[in-house]
Parts: C-alpha cells; sequence; structure tokens
C-alpha cells in the first residue's frame, strides 16, 4: 500500500470528519487548476480525490525538514487540511480569502493554529509555513513536496507529569508561618502580617 495513504489514514482524525466521502473527479479538480494557474502535483490530486477538508488527530505533529529560520520550535500542531467540499475548510473559498494577503506564487492548503498557513508552491509544489505575525519574511519551506508534508507527521506521545505530593519543610518557622496563613485555615491576608 501506498505510504502517503497509509499515513493520511493515521493522521486524519475521521470521527470528525464523518460524511465526507463524497469523491471529486479528477476533471473538477483540473478545471481549478486552469483557473488559479496552479500545476496541482499528482499527490495533491490524489488526495483531493479521496480526502479533503480534514481534521487531523492532535496526537500527530508536523516535523518539518527544514526548521523555520529563527524558529524554537521544532514540531508543528496542524487544524486542518483543506478540501473541496462546502464548509469551513474548502480550498475554494480559503485561496479566495488569502489572495492578496499570502505571496502569489503560493496558495493555502491547510492551516495551523492561531492565523497561520500551510500553502504550497503554484509551480514547483513545495510546501511552505506562512506566519502572520513574523517580521519580514514571513514565509518558510518546510518540505519539497506535498507528499513529504504527510509524510513529516509523527505521532508525539502526551507528555506526563510527575504529580507526587511532595512535603517542603521550610527553615526558621516560615513552613509554621505559611501553614497557619494558609486558604485551608481560613485565614486572610491583614495589612502587616508579610511586613518585616
Amino acid at each position: 500500500m501506498d505510504p502517503l495513504k497509509v499515513k493520511l489514514n493515521e493522521i486524519i482524525d475521521f470521527d470528525t470528519t464523518a460524511g465526507k466521502k463524497a469523491a471529486w473527479h479528477k476533471d473538477e479538480i483540473l478545471s481549478l487548476e486552469e483557473k488559479y494557474q496552479i500545476d496541482f502535483p499528482k499527490d495533491y490530486i490524489s488526495y483531493l480525490e479521496k480526502y479533503g477538508n480534514d481534521y487531523l488527530d492532535p496526537s500527530y505533529k508536523c516535523i518539518p525538514e527544514e526548521t523555520p529560520p529563527d524558529f524554537n520550535k521544532f514540531e508543528f500542531e496542524l487544524d486542518s487540511i483543506f478540501g473541496l467540499h462546502p464548509d469551513v475548510n474548502n480550498l475554494i473559498e480559503q485561496i479566495k480569502s488569502y489572495q492578496g494577503i499570502i505571496p502569489e506564487h503560493v496558495f493555502p492548503i491547510a492551516d495551523l493554529p492561531g492565523g497561520d498557513l500551510v500553502c504550497m508552491d503554484k509551480k514547483t509544489g513545495s510546501v511552505y509555513f506562512w506566519f502572520h505575525d513574523r517580521e519580514g519574511n514571513k514565509m518558510s519551506k518546510v518540505f519539497d513536496s506535498f507528499r513529504e508534508f504527510i509524510l513529516g507527521f509523527t505521532k508525539v506521545e502526551d507528555q506526563t507529569s510527575n504529580t507526587e505530593i511532595v512535603e517542603i519543610t521550610f527553615e526558621n518557622g516560615l513552613d509554621a508561618f505559611l501553614r497557619n496563613f494558609s486558604p485551608q485555615n481560613g485565614l486572610k491576608k491583614r495589612r502587616g502580617d508579610f511586613d518585616d
């Protein structure tokens, strides 16, 4: 089985995308190419034909091949990948919404939380992150293709924290003082209680 299809079936949250199984004919997709002057890569056409408007499983993060410069994050959560179904994640509506906002050589294919986008180059198929609040160059190339972008998702285990109760003892009576003025004792801070 194609690794791209396997990965899509892993990362898509099918509980939130239920009911969107209608297939799109390749001719409809090719007419979009012509209208918006985009050369859709073969893998992306396949995605649009069989998937689309998909919310992603939050336990999967996108880990770019090239970390965006001046960025301290190495993994990114995505909300959804746009498609052709008529809802808020409709590719055509997203293209229209971002005309004149994002660079002309790209179009939006997915969104990151907080108003940032994943974009694809209209000619090369390279994938970029577009950060709306970054100064200067808001675009960072992160993958060479749609296939690499999808295969760049990795399941990230929840980080658990140690929730053991830890007892701390303070010296010089501070421990007793804090216990006396804790909310459990029903005492309220009075003016001068903590003055030297």
